[in-house]
């Protein structure tokens, strides 16, 4: 099936809808459900689809073997990033458990915020990532994690679910134990024993 939208219809379709463009057409050939489209989405444009073979050509001017040829691709590009998710996600424990405790840490609040592990989203990353810090038996504020708040007393690991890895490390060893200055761009924040003594802006 496939429809030629009017311009303010082009425009909903564009806000919520994800579906192949080709020209002025929307091509439904894929079912709407491949693209996480509600199956009622398109009941109020029913009346604009149409079953006509040789719609193809009047809107597009190309044969339909041609548009075949592209939902053939498109369907292939979308396997292809079905089966990237789902590799991802089967990998992500896996990528969790491989960090060092501070890496973790950091690990942890992208996971949390912005729902990626290693090189990509993860639609269950929140879940990936509680489950390694329980394994690890670490426990985080995720509403400080999220907010990505900072305050004295708080652990160096808390700093780094909340802001990620500094960008610098600045190192004192003394008898009273080990002072370090974390670079976080234009801010600074100090830990002694690994707790947060200090933040400077």
């Amino acid at each position: 099936m496939d429809w030629c939208p009017e311009p303010d219809e082009l425009t909903q379709l564009r806000q919520h809808l994800q579906l192949h463009m080709s020209g002025c057409c929307v091509f439904k050939g894929i079912p709407v459900s491949e693209f996480g489209v509600p199956a009622g989405a398109l009941s109020s444009l029913k009346h604009r689809v149409v079953n006509n073979p040789d719609f193809y050509a009047k809107c597009t001017g190309q044969s339909r073997a041609i548009v075949a040829a592209e939902e053939e691709a498109l369907r292939a590009r979308l396997a292809l990033a079905a089966q990237e998710i789902k590799d991802r996600a089967q990998a992500a424990p896996a990528v969790l458990r491989a960090l060092d405790p501070l890496a973790f840490c950091a690990a942890y609040g992208v996971a949390i915020r912005d729902r990626i592990i290693g090189d990509g989203e993860v639609i269950d990353a929140p879940t990936v990532a509680r489950a390694e810090a329980k394994r690890r038996r670490m426990q985080f504020d995720d509403k400080r994690v999220i907010a990505q708040r900072v305050g004295i007393g708080a652990s160096r690991c808390a700093l780094y679910a909340a802001w990620g890895q500094p960008t610098d490390v600045n190192r004192t060893i003394s008898r009273a134990g080990v002072d370090i200055q974390h670079v976080f761009g234009r801010s600074y924040v100090y830990t002694a024993n690994d707790i947060v003594t200090a933040i400077q802006d």
